[in-house]
């Protein structure tokens, strides 16, 4: 849930990609995203949201938050999700 994020985790355990939803049961996720983009540790590791809500203005406001990509569950293959996740986590590889 939302707010189960826990900061010292995603940091202590060197997370290279946070894949979020943006209807939580404790926290909407656009909140989860500024909090990660105010974070000078968190703001690096890229975010992909992976949701339900497919409003032009929804993804909008997640890419204005630094989302790396959107993705409506409706509209996207396993596959294509799977393959555009490898893509992002390859090109962040130095």
């Amino acid at each position: 849930s939302g707010k189960d994020v826990s900061k010292e985790l995603l940091v202590e355990e060197r997370i290279d990609l946070i894949l979020l939803d943006l209807i939580l049961p404790d926290k909407n996720g656009f909140e989860i995203l500024e909090e990660i983009k105010k974070d000078p540790l968190l703001s690096k590791i890229p975010v992909i949201v992976l949701s339900n809500l497919g409003q032009e203005e929804d993804i909008l406001k997640a890419k204005k938050l630094g989302v790396k990509d959107y993705f409506v569950k409706a509209r996207e293959s396993t596959e294509s999700i799977v393959e555009k996740i490898k893509k992002i986590l390859k090109v962040g590889k130095f």
